[in-house]
């Protein structure tokens, strides 16, 4: 009995659930920088095939491939096809149902396909040869007796014989052994019998009487709106018209050579005007704006079965000023900080998937819109979000991610960017982009927008987020990142712990979340894509000096063979691509694409951006030429960073910019030029006495970016009223040397032509107020 206890509790230790995928032609694995296409599936497994090796296939079971992709370190990678293969999913073609066809056409291939079953049943027992004369008389006897049994059935249940049904002739021998034929290379299937040759029903009317009829079919669908009868009479009157000129012209040839016309009765007439399209109608009644809106065929959104079949992605703005006084807040700011808030917005760029209506990107940045911050929220629709849920304190993990099959967008130039739509294609998507002027092109989208904006703000309402005497002496624009960060924050736990699992009307009660878990059972999901093409294809886009050392970024060095060779060819700015979260490797652009390059020291794999940052401020190494850490305390720091809610806060990104390039170079000036990780036998380890205050680095992405960028709007707008003053000082200048040569030669001498130099505006952002 004991014995039997331990086994039951060592198998309920050692269970493992594991996840099935689903894998179609083209799609690609990346395992430890090995590539392998999908080739087929098994019961138990999957087979794959090396990329550009002629070797033999390799088997993964499920259980192999969902660990892959659930590694820690180097995980599998799933590299989508290139274009979404439809035929997967499509349902099965009308055209081979029978259920469409009319009762007489069902007849015949039924008809045909038992004749088919009777020979084959008779030709595996001997009774009848492949050949037309042993196959005619086979068919004469079959129904002979098919008409005896016929007869005898109709007798016995006391029936007369003149209300059988009349049943039909036998196939001649050469026609039924061209049935058995089509139907066996048909592989069996009974629409090989259906005559779809179309044999059209002759026209009643002629030439002549049809223009006639059709002239007046088309006034119909006019701006008019004339009635039927009155059609009918103008029909009629034409009608007269033409058989009074064919009479005269028959009385001159003293014969009737030529036929009067037919005139049609009202209801032919009635039954071909109802016959036009209801579009063209209210086309003509209501003009081309009324009638495209009203008979458009995604009015109500497309239907999507599957999900991620199509991913939609707009922005919205939100009021900074409403959500304060939604805050009770508004009425406590001075003067000064009411004046900068109200000019302050806050952008939502979300992404939703259309089938499930689950948000699966969602960035909140005060920046205008642009093709960064749509990239950026698109690129959070291939990750999972559960760390960012955890931080929030969310009761419901954000996971939903997946590969997308079409991405829809607007019509603005940020979303329409070649950034974009590069992104979308590398992603193995397509990409959409409905008409101009069209909301029901994107009209899941539009809704939720509304939904937003009804009822998310209603939980801004009677909140207190702390008052100027608490927040001391903080100024408006530190105040406006306050408003900015606790909205995000706010918005993010609604959208994943409220709306996320609240009762959706267009899924017909069922909520966003259960319809994901349900659909993702019938649909098998892709497996997540790789990080390093996430990476390719999302990272923050940035140039830096390409040395034999390899490439310095943010003080760390990142090397390897394939880089060398390349600053070997040439000494060039390379093109890299960061993901910031994660700084272990970056990829630098070259002739072939994309290179993997990792940092020369591997404390680096895993750490953020944010982390690096307060990493430096932890360990006292700013504004340093060489620093050199020891392996013990770097790890003592990662460890240390890894439970600061501030740094966590700060990798979730609330209602921030969408970091670029030019915020690495801003932050490469305060960070060491070089970090060396050296071991703990080289050099005394230095004790880490206190705690570092990493809350300044917090408010640095919300200031600090903001007011770099108001920085740069400031310097373009100088350079611009530079250009403007020299182009006017040009013109001053020309019609002031013609006046000069008009004028005599002592007034010339006497006149002070100097002009005043142009004032250049302040530079000053206006969140230093």
């Amino acid at each position: 009995m004991a014995a039997a206890l331990n086994a039951y509790r060592y198998r309920e230790e050692n269970h493992f659930e594991y996840r099935i995928y689903a894998f179609y032609k083209g799609d690609r694995v990346e395992d430890r920088d090995i590539i392998r296409e999908w080739q087929r599936s098994a019961q138990d497994g999957h087979w794959f095939l090396r990329v550009g090796d002629p070797g033999p296939e390799e088997f993964f079971s499920h259980i192999d491939l969902h660990k892959g992709f659930h590694r820690t370190k180097n995980p599998m990678g799933y590299i989508p096809r290139r274009r979404p293969q439809h035929g997967h999913f499509a349902s099965t073609d009308i055209s081979s149902l029978l259920s469409p066809l009319k009762p007489d056409e069902q007849k015949h291939i039924l008809f045909c396909v038992d004749w088919c079953k009777r020979f084959a049943n008779a030709y595996e027992r001997g009774e009848v040869k492949r050949t037309k004369a042993d196959a005619a008389r086979w068919a004469i006897e079959q129904h002979a007796l098919i008409v005896a049994a016929a007869e005898k059935l109709h007798e016995d249940e006391g029936r007369k014989r003149q209300t059988m049904e009349t049943i039909p002739a036998a196939p001649k021998g050469g026609t039924l052994l061209d049935w058995v034929t089509r139907y066996e290379r048909a592989d069996y299937d009974p629409i090989v019998f259906y005559d779809n040759t179309g044999k059209g029903r002759r026209e009643h009317f002629t030439a002549p009487e049809l223009v006639i009829i059709n002239e007046h079919v088309a006034i119909k669908a006019s701006s008019d709106r004339t009635a039927i009868t009155e059609l009918y009479e103008m029909l009629e009157a034409a009608f007269d018209r033409e058989n009074d000129s064919i009479r005269k012209k028959n009385k001159e040839l003293g014969a009737n050579v030529h036929e009067e016309l037919r005139v049609p009765n009202i209801d032919t007439f009635r039954e071909r005007c109802n016959q036009i399209p209801r579009g063209h109608l209210e086309l003509a009644y209501l003009g081309k704006d009324a009638a495209r809106n009203k008979n458009a065929a995604v009015r109500f959104g497309i239907d999507t079965d599957r999900p991620l079949e199509r991913i939609e992605l707009d922005e919205s703005r939100v009021d900074l000023m409403t959500i304060m006084m939604l805050a009770g807040l508004w009425n406590k700011l001075t003067k000064a900080e009411k004046d900068v808030v109200s000019r302050v917005r806050l952008w939502i760029t979300a992404a939703i998937d259309t089938a499930t209506r689950n948000l699966l990107g969602l960035r909140f940045h005060p920046e205008e819109p642009s093709a960064s911050t749509a990239v950026a929220t698109l690129g959070m629709v291939y990750q999972d979000k559960s760390q960012l849920s955890e931080t929030l304190g969310c009761v419901t993990r954000w996971k939903q991610q997946g590969n997308a099959e079409e991405v829809v967008i607007d019509s603005a130039t940020w979303l329409a960017s070649m950034a974009m739509r590069v992104a979308v294609l590398d992603a193995g998507a397509c990409f959409f982009q409905p008409k101009a002027g069209d909301p029901r092109a994107k009209g899941t989208m539009e809704r939720w927008f509304r939904t937003i904006n009804r009822d998310a703000l209603s939980t801004f309402a009677g909140r207190t987020w702390g008052s100027p005497d608490e927040m001391g002496d903080l100024t408006a624009s530190e105040q406006a990142s306050i408003a900015y960060d606790q909205y995000a924050e706010l918005m993010y736990r609604f959208l994943i712990d409220v709306y996320h699992n609240t009762a959706h009307y267009g899924l017909q009660g069922e909520t966003p979340l259960a319809a994901w878990e349900r659909l993702n059972k019938f649909y098998k999901p892709t497996p997540p894509m790789s990080q390093n093409i996430h990476r390719h294809i999302f990272g923050v886009k940035g140039t830096r000096k390409l040395t034999n050392a390899g490439i310095r970024f943010l003080g760390i060095q990142y090397w390897s063979k394939a880089l060398h060779h390349l600053f070997l060819k040439k000494d060039i700015e390379a093109e890299i691509r960061v993901g910031i979260s994660d700084l272990g490797m970056i990829s630098v652009k070259h002739e072939q694409g994309w290179l993997n390059v990792p940092a020369l020291h591997q404390e680096f794999a895993g750490m953020s951006v944010w982390k690096w940052m307060a990493f430096n401020k932890r360990l006292r190494i700013l504004n340093q030429t060489t620093a050199k850490v020891h392996r013990s305390v770097a790890l003592r720091a990662k460890e240390y960073l890894r439970n600061q809610a501030e740094v966590a806060r700060a990798e979730a990104q609330l209602g921030t910019a969408v970091v670029n390039d030019d915020d690495f170079k801003r932050w490469e000036k305060s960070l060491a030029h070089t970090v060396e990780i050296i071991d703990d036998e080289e050099e005394e380890v230095p004790v880490l006495h206190d705690e570092s205050n990493l809350i300044d680095l917090y408010s640095d992405m919300h200031a600090g970016m903001l007011l770099a960028r108001e920085e740069a709007k400031a310097q373009k707008r100088v350079a611009e009223h530079a250009k403007a003053s020299e182009r006017g000082n040009s013109a001053r200048s020309k019609r002031t040397s013609a006046s000069m040569e008009a004028a005599p030669a002592t007034d010339r001498s006497s006149s002070s032509l100097d002009p005043a130099p142009a004032i250049a505006p302040s530079t000053s952002s206006r969140f230093d107020r």
